[in-house]
């Protein structure tokens, strides 16, 4: 099909034969060059400002009271039309759809989590053809007799002026859950439509391929799903598959067989020699399988379908730690996984306009924050494929999440409770393959709202249950058996948020916790117990380009309503109040010293509670909130909206070290953890002690370690003075083992001296500059004051007196 669209919309209510008419009117339609261009023609033609920048989205909000038509001319030739099926894919509806072809409804769609698809044959002629989709955001179908016997509690009140964000009637409709706004996005209601394709089969479909390695001795399971087309005949032929690596056939099978009316399925029990596996990042390599499957048919019919897969086993390890503990932690090919990351929402407020490029960037930026697991929030949407594909080849594990958040689900409901099957099925078929899902989770935060609901013994709905506790596990087990299923997150224990089991988000002890002190004091961290945190966070702002990027040319004002609009809900005074406790008073800064201190404070926070969770034995994953944003504002994320790195980018990125050295005082010891997360034991000297911030006095010693591969153990207890004019630490002479620090006193309470920096460049290079950094004091939150978007290997670090740092700088 060509590239044109035209778009227009229309009141809400509407009948069968109101398409017709609609399809005959030309003076208002508008040319839009979507779905695959990614572009977004009300705003490319003017009809609506950038939702993102500035209030604009206020402006918007009338784009969710109308339907919206999409209508297309396509030529179908004669090759295709003598086909003996044409299927049209719709891949995204959003949400409540109605497909029309040359003026004939082929259905009603009500979901934006799996295509709309349907032979469409016989709706077809030789030559051109219209496709007519309209769409709309779906809360018309909910009433108010809905809401009654549902309690969705997801509306987020909002201080001030802000126009709460959030709509109860979002549970019944199945589309991105945030587009109706949260604490960290604009409500920005999506009406629209993905990828459209239209393809023919003669006789033979191959419909799914799943790949599952046995054990870690090479034995790999192929199940096939090849559709015969042809409904009251046998069709003779036969099947192969072959397995590849860098281009050398290593597995291959091949099947005579009968193919009867519809589906056929077949396995092959294959073998390869010395399995390379497959690993995440910083632990081994990414090593992916080729697999392609050649379906013939005696008559002369073919069918090819290639994909791939990674050799990896996938368990977890709930054994016993005491008579009230277990463990919580994923292994992967038999080895506990320590679980290095963040949270992953969409990459825009208009989900389906996030690029290829914008996906590459944000996955290779979580690899150099050392991440080894992103978890996908189930708020949001499943991602594309391409998304998945990198994740795989970089070696970032998935935590995923089904799309159900923060939220109560009407699945006593018949119609809620099948479009509910349909869209876990399709997903799980879609992406089981992919060797970076390691575990799926039945929702977000909706299993630890049913203790109150329960009080009530009036409550007389699943509010979800049948989803989560019944069905997603059936189907994870049917169709994906080799991958954990886990009911929710979070979940484990006598609760949803309980520390002696399972995962938990770490919000109401720190962040939300009304005590002030308790939000901003990293060594709250230091009395986590849990065994997996999978949420937890503290704000801070986007770079200053960033900035002026959402505030759209307007001047930048830190009272404005557009800075109250992009300041996250929850933050309500927090990183003021941190800047003040942490480094200076807050009540008079200027622009660039709020920036320079609220980043330092994020980075402070964050970098010191991933390094408390590291600590603990029996912690076995951090994954902060969250990676990404949806637009531009003070918030959650270390890297923004505008692909800019905040400061604490690189206080996480040290924190997940793949080979880390990490100080903490228990019980008035002082205790060294080394950790080691690679597949090889490293040994290397230290140095460890006190130090004074000005350089003048040094009590050290100097000891040999050896971290053996996938480790974590306390390797030294160090025992020497401590005073206010200097700290304690322990130091490597190895580049990518970065200098722990006991911090124990915040910052303005310190008898810090003026950091004497001296920074010499080494070398130069088209697009680098390698550069040396020492200081004869102690230097906190080293930088360069580079461009907004140039980047380095390390930044915003401390030096001991008389360290020295290389340092490259890309710009």
């Amino acid at each position: 099909m060509n590239n044109k669209w035209k778009l227009t919309n229309k009141p809400l209510r509407w009948d069968a034969s109101y398409a017709q008419r609609v399809h005959n009117e030309d003076n208002d339609w508008l040319d839009a060059t979507l779905p695959c261009d990614i572009h977004v023609p009300l705003i490319e033609n003017g009809i609506i400002d950038e939702p993102v920048e500035k209030d604009n989205y206020f402006n918007a909000f009338w784009i969710e009271e109308k339907s919206w038509w999409f209508e297309r001319e396509f030529i179908i030739d004669e090759n295709l039309i003598s086909q003996n099926i044409i299927e049209l894919t719709i891949g995204t509806v959003d949400c409540e759809g109605d497909i029309f072809i040359n003026g004939s409804h082929l259905g009603h769609h009500k979901s934006a989590f799996y295509p709309f698809e349907k032979n469409v044959k016989n709706f077809l002629v030789e030559g051109k053809n219209t496709l007519l989709v309209r769409v709309t955001s779906g809360l018309e179908y909910v009433t108010q007799n809905d809401l009654a016997e549902i309690d969705a509690l997801v509306s987020i009140k909002v201080e001030g002026n802000r126009k709460p964000r959030g709509d109860n009637r979002r549970a019944f409709v199945r589309k991105p859950q945030y587009v109706y706004g949260f604490d960290w996005g604009p409500r920005v209601a999506t009406c629209g439509i993905g990828d459209v394709t239209i393809k023919g089969y003669g006789a033979l479909a191959i419909r799914d391929v799943h790949a599952r390695a046995i054990d870690l001795n090479g034995n790999i399971k192929l199940t096939l799903e090849i559709d015969n087309i042809m409904p009251i005949a046998t069709l003779y032929g036969s099947v192969s598959a072959e397995i590849s690596f860098d281009g050398q056939n290593v597995a291959a099978g091949s099947k005579d067989l009968v193919y009867l009316s519809g589906t056929n399925y077949l396995t092959f029990d294959l073998n390869i020699e010395n399995p390379k596996l497959w690993w995440p990042s910083g632990i081994g390599k990414q090593h992916l399988y080729d697999i392609k499957i050649t379906a013939k048919e005696d008559g002369g019919c073919k069918e090819e379908l290639e994909t791939y897969f990674g050799y990896r086993i996938i368990s977890l390890d709930m054994s016993k730690i005491n008579d009230k503990e277990r463990m919580f932690a994923i292994q992967i090919n038999g080895k506990n996984m320590f679980c290095k990351g963040g949270n992953w929402i969409p990459g825009d407020s208009i989900y389906l306009r996030v690029s290829d490029n914008k996906y590459k960037k944000l996955i290779s930026e979580s690899v150099e924050a050392n991440f080894n697991m992103l978890r996908v929030w189930g708020g949001g949407r499943y991602e594309r494929d391409i998304f998945y594909r990198l994740c795989d080849e970089k070696g970032i594990m998935l935590w995923h999440d089904f799309m159900y958040g923060c939220s109560l689900y009407p699945d006593h409901l018949d119609w809620f409770y099948k479009e509910s099957e349909n869209e876990i099925e399709y997903q799980i078929r879609r992406l089981r393959n992919h060797p970076s899902i390691v575990l799926w989770s039945g929702n977000n935060e909706s299993q630890q709202i049913f203790p109150y609901i329960w009080e009530d013994a009036s409550y007389d709905i699943s509010g979800g249950i049948r989803i989560f506790n019944y069905l997603a596990p059936k189907l994870v087990k049917n169709y994906s058996p080799e991958i954990p299923y886990w009911n929710s997150s979070p979940y484990g224990g006598s609760h949803a948020q309980d520390d002696n089991f399972g995962d938990k988000h770490h919000w109401r002890e720190c962040m939300i916790n009304p005590n002030m002190n308790n939000r901003i004091t990293p060594q709250e961290y230091d009395k986590v117990t849990s065994k997996f945190v999978s949420e937890y966070g503290y704000p801070g702002p986007c770079k200053k380009d960033s900035i002026k990027d959402y505030f759209g040319g307007e001047k930048i004002d830190r009272n404005s309503n557009i800075w109250n609009l992009h300041n996250n809900t929850f933050e309500k005074e927090t990183v003021l109040a941190g800047i003040k406790k942490h480094y200076v008073d807050s009540e008079d800064l200027n622009i660039d010293e709020y920036l320079l201190y609220a980043g330092l404070c994020q980075g402070l926070m964050l970098g010191y509670s991933l390094e408390a969770l590291r600590f603990k034995k029996h912690c076995s994953g951090s994954l902060f909130w969250m990676y990404n944003d949806t637009w531009g504002e003070t918030g959650w994320t270390i890297i923004d909206y505008y692909l800019r790195r905040k400061p604490s980018f690189y206080f996480v990125k040290r924190a997940f070290e793949p080979i880390k050295l990490i100080l903490r005082r228990v019980d008035g010891i002082v205790k060294l953890v080394g950790i080691n997360d690679t597949d090889t034991d490293v040994a290397f000297e230290i140095e460890y002690g006190y130090a004074s911030y000005n350089g003048e006095s040094k009590d050290t010693n100097k000891t040999s370690i050896k971290l053996k591969a996938h480790s974590r153990d306390n390797v030294l207890d160090i025992n020497c003075k401590i005073d206010a004019d200097g700290l304690i630490f322990a130091s490597s002479k190895i580049d990518y083992v970065s200098t722990a620090i006991l911090y124990e006193t915040e910052f303005r309470n310190r008898k810090l001296v003026n950091a004497d920096i001296d920074c010499k460049i080494i070398e130069k290079k088209e697009g680098k500059t390698i550069v040396e950094v020492n200081s004869s004091t102690y230097a906190h939150g080293v930088h360069f004051g580079l461009s907004d978007d140039s980047i380095c290997c390390d930044e915003w670090f401390d030096l001991l007196p008389n360290e020295s740092r290389t340092i490259t700088i890309y710009e």
